[in-house]
């Protein structure tokens, strides 16, 4: 009985120590730079901004419920946010809809970059300098219309010039929050998208421990 204990105790502080190895090595493999948008803008052209960071698209974007329009009419409004959150024209939003956001991203240089997209419910199509690069499930005006889908999103571009403009077309009609409810990671194509393996390879190794702890554990009970 001793030694079996014995042996679960040693097994369990492997499996912790493994654990802790594990959280602080991929914590320290990306960074997140401190900027915001105001306005619309986002600069990202000073020295913070380099090759092994990440830029949270967070602040105050364009918003506009007409979709159609070259020239809205519309308001800054707060990214991430759920429409339920916002005010326009005095009137607060529901959660079912569709609506449009704008972003201009001042980068360093020309290059490749991209856009880690976590969840938009329930469908959107992504835009960079007026093309659309990416449609998500099936944007729709109606229920009926739209296909909803919540997959995370890689969207890798190349910028011939140091502005990006970014325009987001939204539409909810199948969860129970609208808008840009996450945080939209943006960076050098290689940071981003090395921080997405990482992150599958983290998920399959928690999951792999989790596995190997409990049948462990059940053979020494």
């Amino acid at each position: 009985m001793f030694r079996m204990s014995l042996a679960r105790s040693i097994i369990l502080s492997f499996f912790v120590l493994i654990l802790l190895i594990y959280v602080n090595t991929f914590l320290s493999l990306s960074t997140t730079t401190n900027h915001y948008a105001s306005q619309g803008v986002i600069d990202l052209r000073n020295s913070e901004f380099i090759t092994d960071s990440i830029a949270l698209l967070d602040g105050d974007w364009f918003f506009s419920e007409d979709i159609h329009s070259d020239n809205p009419a519309g308001e800054y409004e707060s990214v991430p946010g759920k429409w339920s959150q916002y005010s326009v024209n005095g009137n607060t939003l529901t959660s079912n809809g569709v609506g449009m956001y704008r972003l201009k991203i001042l980068v360093p240089k020309e290059g490749y970059y991209c856009f880690r997209v976590s969840h938009i419910p329930s469908a959107y199509k992504f835009y960079v300098n007026e093309e659309q690069v990416l449609e998500s499930g099936k944007f729709g005006t109606s229920y009926k219309e739209e296909v909803a889908n919540w997959k995370q999103q890689l969207i890798p571009i190349y910028s011939e010039t140091n502005v990006i403009n970014v325009e987001i077309k939204v539409s909810n009609f199948h969860h129970s929050k609208g808008g840009i409810i996450s945080n939209i990671m943006f960076g050098e194509y290689n940071t981003v998208t090395n921080l997405h393996n990482q992150n599958l390879v983290k998920s399959v190794l928690f999951i792999g421990m989790l596995c190997g702890l409990s049948f462990l554990l059940t053979s020494y009970s």
